[in-house]
């Protein structure tokens, strides 16, 4: 793509938002919302943990938290250290021991749901930079489509989609050199920090997948052909919810399998989305001139 498409796809963008300005409003102020109400259930989240550890602590001596302390033990002298963590079978060994009433293993805790807190807000600040570029590609395919030029239709959507990829690899490739800088700009906390690094650095080149799943989201409503976007979406929670679980407990990666199947989704939902953008799915041959 030269850069006098790049500059005219832009300038087509921003008519777009300015010819449908309530509907451009309106979009941003769904996504606004959508924020708000992250950063609003993580502050509850947060606001409710204090108040339960409060809670806990006026009830004396005879509740016992147990955390995991250092990973690497001596062993046996002359032998290699060797790793033990607490797992859920320890839980159950405690539930064993005279005069314990009740064990409740909590596996990962708040610290890992503010780091994944922050990784998502990354994949929240990418959809206003796409939805430039997608509320044109609406209206163009539309368009084309409306004439019957497939072929125009197919051109325009992955010229659209190289532009929106271009951008989230400008943003997220160097984020995932340097997580920790992104993870201190919205907290302090060395543990959220740790976890929140591990985090992005699966999912910021992820990002690249997508930007141009977005964009040929839009692309695909401008076509009408939204089947593929769906199972594309549909994909991407069965990796991130299944392929988290399988490779978290299973393959034993614990959170970074979590986080490897989040950035596993995502990429499946741009490729998805993509390879529904092909001439047996977006038909017919450009129109004799």
């Amino acid at each position: 793509m030269t850069a006098r498409e790049a500059a005219e796809l832009a300038r087509l963008a921003w008519g777009a938002v300015n010819a449908h300005r309530l509907r451009s409003v309106l979009t941003v102020l769904g996504i606004v919302i959508g924020i708000a109400s992250v950063t609003l259930l993580t502050s509850l989240g947060e606001g409710t943990r204090r108040y339960i550890v409060e809670e806990f602590t006026q009830f004396g001596t005879h509740i016992m938290s147990i955390n995991k302390g250092k990973a690497t033990t001596s062993g046996i002298p002359g032998v290699s250290p060797t790793v033990r963590k607490l797992t859920i079978e320890d839980a159950e060994a405690l539930k064993r021991v005279p005069g314990i009433e009740l064990v409740l293993p909590g596996a990962y805790g708040t610290a890992a749901v503010a780091a994944y807190g922050i990784s998502a807000r990354l994949e929240f600040l990418m959809i206003p930079i796409v939805f430039g570029v997608g509320s044109a590609l609406t209206a163009l395919v539309g368009r084309a489509v409306g004439e019957g030029d497939w072929a125009t239709a197919r051109r325009t959507a992955w010229t659209g989609a190289f532009l929106s990829l271009s951008l989230a690899a400008a943003v997220g490739v160097p984020v995932s050199f340097a997580p920790d800088a992104l993870a201190r700009a919205f907290t302090d906390d060395p543990a959220v920090v740790a976890i929140a690094a591990r985090a992005v650095a699966y999912v910021g080149p992820a990002l690249v997948g997508f930007g141009a799943g977005m964009a040929l989201y839009f692309a695909a409503m401008g076509a009408g052909r939204m089947r593929g976007p769906v199972i594309a979406a549909l994909c991407r929670i069965a990796i991130a919810a299944g392929g988290g679980w399988l490779l978290a407990h299973v393959v034993g990666m614990g959170l970074d399998g979590y986080f490897l199947a989040v950035a596993l989704g995502i990429t499946a939902y741009g490729a998805v989305t993509a390879a529904s953008v092909r001439p047996g799915v977006w038909p017919g041959p450009a129109p004799s001139r």
